[in-house]
């Protein structure tokens, strides 16, 4: 026996729990139909080396059609979006572009600077920097949110810095590089800031928080499948011609072949993000998170952050006055189709906790009604301790009424130029064409 049928009858399986369940995870979001498209292409086959631009020769010719894309279209547009005037499309995750950047923007014995991961950091930065040889020495906190200006410029006089890397990857409210670059400017003029936009590019794109570029960062990069609903992917983005430079060099040794169709893709989701009301999408991802905050805590759960407003990004933090009980609900949670993202802690909450989003709903229309919804089927499952097909349902009916990507290009809004049939009977000729080859 082959295993084909078995695995098929696993990922069917998967497939159907999706359609039945509602993640609420912040690293997750959902491709609009339109931006799949280039996953099922001949493009996804193809090596693409941007070889002519680099080597003045195609070693690898079936890469001749994207160039001009990638070049003409896409930086172009993600300059456009992302107040920058150099961009690198050539990371391939979130984590591709920090291995880039501490690579480009620091030397083999330099210090850097980043977020303690008590402080939302990301857990990885410690290990790529040492890794590199870089001096890793920690941004200090006055609070759990607030950057200790005072002993910042005592560390940059002491320390000066090649690099400021702002890596927060557990977020309620987004750091402003505005005052870190002041201290910068005064007393450390060599220190880069890099900005890791990950979780919030689709919030900036969409202009629904700063521009990190405008308020003093140097570089901002990250990856695109979180506020942004784009692929599994990530971008660099600057205004200086030097750090550019540095920049490139090291992703075309880092990276080599891009895969075109996540470049494609990312291509769409841009287009939809400035055409189809990326901005209303943007807004409403804290607007949700903030209604869904405040139920949360109203419904009996513990939310971070009560006296700040709770969230100014897309991420909610919640957990259980009784620690001992999180497991265990957690585990009701998955069976009524409620995913979510689990921590043992989190930035000033020493206890599992959850950390939540409904980026992935608002990108399915969902509004502050849902946030309500949502609310009351969590205290439920709390207050029940058994799970009964009433609860299963109600996040069914949820799933059902926000599972079509909204703020993109429906089907009626698409005419393909060069193809005479329907673009219905194209799309599933597309489906047919998985057996063929």
């Amino acid at each position: 026996m082959n295993g084909i049928d078995h695995l098929l009858s696993l990922l069917f399986s998967n497939e159907l729990r999706s359609r039945e369940s509602v993640y609420l995870t912040p690293s997750e979001n959902v491709l609009s139909p339109l931006a799949k498209l280039p996953f099922l292409l001949d493009a996804h086959h193809r090596y693409f080396l941007d070889d002519f631009r680099r080597f003045g020769k195609w070693y690898f010719p079936g890469g001749k059609q994207f160039e001009n894309i990638e070049h003409d279209i896409l930086a172009p547009l993600l300059k456009e979006l992302s107040g920058a005037s150099y961009v690198n499309v050539r990371p391939i995750s979130g984590m591709s572009c920090m291995t880039i950047a501490l690579a480009a923007l620091a030397e083999k014995g330099n210090c850097i600077m980043s977020i303690p991961v008590e402080n939302g950091g990301h857990v990885s930065t410690s290990i790529v920097a040492e890794r590199l040889g870089l001096r890793l020495h920690y941004i200090p906190f006055s609070t759990t949110y607030d950057i200790d200006l005072d002993r910042m410029k005592s560390m940059l006089l002491e320390e000066q810095p090649a690099l400021i890397y702002i890596d927060q990857s557990t977020l309620l409210f987004p750091l402003d590089p505005f005052f870190i670059r002041q201290l910068v400017d005064a007393v450390s003029s060599k220190t880069i800031i890099y900005y890791d936009s990950s979780h919030t590019n689709g919030l900036i794109i969409g202009k629904a928080m700063f521009n990190p570029l405008k308020r003093g960062a140097h570089v901002m990069g990250g990856s695109t499948h979180k506020t942004l609903p784009g692929p599994h992917k990530g971008f660099l983005a600057t205004n200086e011609k030097s750090i550019s430079e540095r920049i490139n060099h090291y992703a075309n040794h880092f990276v080599s072949h891009h895969h075109p169709s996540n470049m494609l893709s990312l291509l769409i989701t841009l287009i939809e993000m400035k055409f189809c009301d990326g901005e209303v999408y943007a807004k409403k991802n804290i607007l949700n998170a903030k209604t869904f905050a405040r139920e949360l805590r109203m419904s009996g759960f513990e939310v971070a952050a009560e006296e700040r407003g709770y969230t100014d990004s897309h991420q909610v933090w919640a957990y259980l006055e009784d620690k001992t009980l999180m497991q265990s609900f957690l585990d009701r949670l998955y069976a009524v189709g409620l995913v979510v993202n689990y921590f043992d802690s989190l930035p000033g909450i020493a206890q599992p906790a959850m950390r939540l989003s409904l980026s992935e709903l608002t990108r399915c229309g969902a509004d502050d009604d849902v946030a309500k919804r949502l609310a009351q089927i969590m205290s439920r499952i709390l207050k029940r301790k058994v799970i009964d097909n009433e609860l299963k349902e109600q996040v069914e009916v949820i799933k059902q009424q926000y599972s079509s990507p909204q703020y993109c290009f429906q089907l009626n809004d698409i005419e393909i130029k060069g193809i005479s049939e329907s673009p219905i009977k194209f799309f599933n000729d597309l489906i047919l064409m998985l057996f063929k080859y």
